[in-house]
This record gives structure tokens, sequence and C-alpha cells, in this order.
């Protein structure tokens, strides 16, 4: 866990998790083992938006992260919102509460997800699209 983290209370963190500075985890969540949080985005001479001052990850009160997950700083998850195993959510990304993302999805950066949405397993989701 780097400098910065800031960690509500009754948090479970499950084994090799890695939580990178500015994240934000709020009271009651649970994040499996093996989990990425936090991470920024990549940058090298091919991509076409830079990221400058990106804001730390937020994962809202009771929510629950899965095994192997990856979420990029910049995003912000609501309220009880839960993530499956071996999902991955790209910068800038508003998840609403109560949403629940599929074991092994793949949600884009810079999408807008409303409350109580269900995105399925395996599910492939870019910008704009819920």
């Amino acid at each position: 866990m780097e400098s910065g983290v800031t960690i509500g209370d009754r948090v479970r963190i499950g084994h090799h998790s890695v939580i990178l500075q500015n994240t934000v985890i709020g009271d009651d969540v649970s994040i499996g083992n093996g989990s990425f949080l936090g991470c920024q985005p990549f940058k090298n001479s091919k991509v076409i938006h830079q990221i400058t001052d990106q804001t730390g990850l937020v994962i809202g009160r009771g929510s629950s992260i899965g095994n192997g997950t990856v979420i990029y700083a910049g995003s912000h998850l609501g309220e009880d919102v839960m993530v499956g195993d071996l999902a991955s959510i790209r910068e800038q990304t508003n998840i609403g509460h109560s949403t629940v993302v599929g074991r092994n999805a793949k949600v884009e950066c810079r999408t807008e997800i409303g409350n109580q949405c269900v995105i399925q397993t395996g599910a492939y989701i870019t910008a704009d699209m819920i």
C-alpha cells in the first residue's frame, strides 16, 4: 500500500493486493486477492489523449471487488458496487450505486455507468455506451 491511501472501517483486503497512492476506500469494502487498485494509465508516444493530473480511485461504502481485478486511478465507484473477479475498469470511469460489473468484464476509460445497472460476465463496455 502506497502513501496517501485512505481506508475506511471494517475493510477486508485480500492477499497480494496492491493499492496505489491517493486511493480512497469507503467503510465495509471487501477487496479480493491479487487486485490492483489505483494504477495510473500507461503513457507512450502513441497515446492519443495525454492523461494529466490524474485523481485517485474512489471506492464507495459497502462495495465488493473480486479477485484479480484491476481498477485505474481517476475512477469512482458508488456505494454497494460489486465488481467480479478479473474485471478491468479503466481511468475516469464513474459507476453508480448498487451496480454489478460481471466477472472478466472490461470497462474502457471515460465511461459513465448509472445506478443499479448490471454489466454481464465478459462484457466489453466502451465510453458512453450506458
